[in-house]
């Protein structure tokens, strides 16, 4: 910087040669002004905190975080690139979520399928499931336990028995069972009831309920004589307890025929045929018995075999 001095007179100062004034010059340095060009740590009673308004950049702090910026939250994010990891919600990485990504598909398919799956899924993967029960009903969306496939089961698999195969095979082969036991069949049958009688000689006792009346015995079983058991009761006084049965085989001498003889007339209707001699049984002391005209009953009873 060039300066310009005027010669000026001071008093009882020693006049100096004073050409040199007159003269232009630069300026030095001076150490006083020099000495300001200095840190805050070269300042006396400075400190680094006292701050003067200057304008500086944000790499210029010692740190930058946001609790020491003024007005300036956690939240208040500047637009800067950053990885997945650096988010709060997240511990996955980048890479991690595009592998992941790109393994989704929407493709329905079976879960044992070599074209979607390697390995074998363990118990694990199945998560509450079970090798027994992995592939469930009641795991499968929507299916329920009504909505069966075609496969191999046994009888007592069913909700609806109890029954083995083998009781099943039982009850169906023909053969006898053990399983359960019948009732006496009821066979269809045909009753004369008691009817009174005084000759029995050479006459046909049948369904006709008058006094020595001879008449078939209409059964009305629709069966041939082969299919049915006719049998012939006599009793002295008309009740059951007090009954006997005649036999169908006749008994015959060399002068006497005694018994009964049955022969088919239809399908609905047989003949009695009594000896001409009349009926014989035998007595408790194993002596024959003859009934030619005694006031006794009679009932014929006839049993179809189906």
């Amino acid at each position: 910087m060039a300066i310009k001095h005027t010669k000026t007179a001071v008093p009882d100062v020693d006049k100096v040669d004073c050409t040199d004034w007159n003269a232009d010059h630069t300026a030095e340095e001076d150490p006083i002004f020099t000495a300001w060009d200095k840190d805050h740590a070269d300042l006396t009673n400075v400190t680094s905190d006292q701050h003067h308004n200057e304008a500086h950049t944000l790499a210029s702090h010692s740190t930058k975080a946001h609790t020491e910026l003024t007005n300036v939250t956690s939240d208040q994010h500047h637009a800067q690139s950053h990885n997945a990891a650096s988010h709060s919600d997240i511990t996955s990485t980048g890479a991690q979520i595009d592998d992941a990504v790109s393994k989704k598909h929407d493709r329905q398919h079976a879960l044992n399928s070599a074209a979607d799956h390697t390995g074998a899924i363990t118990d694990a993967q199945h998560g509450v499931r079970t090798t027994a029960n992995a592939h469930a009903h009641s795991h499968l969306s929507g299916v329920t336990s009504d909505l069966h496939h075609a496969q191999s089961h046994n009888i007592a698999s069913h909700s609806d028995t109890t029954a083995t195969g083998a009781e099943l095979e039982e009850l169906t082969d023909g053969s006898e069972t053990t399983l359960h036991s019948h009732a006496a069949a009821a066979f269809p049958s045909y009753d004369t009831g008691w009817i009174n009688r005084s000759d029995w000689t050479d006459v046909n006792p049948g369904s006709n309920v008058g006094l020595n009346v001879n008449s078939p015995v209409v059964h009305n079983l629709n069966a041939p004589l082969s299919e049915l058991i006719v049998r012939m009761f006599v009793s002295t006084d008309g009740e059951d307890w007090n009954s006997f049965e005649i036999g169908p085989a006749p008994n015959v001498t060399d002068t006497k025929v005694y018994g009964i003889f049955i022969n088919e007339l239809s399908v609905n209707a047989v003949n009695i045929q009594t000896g001409i001699d009349g009926l014989v049984y035998i007595v408790g002391n194993g002596t024959a018995f003859i009934i030619a005209a005694q006031n006794y009953y009679y009932k014929i009873k006839v049993w179809k075999l189906g």
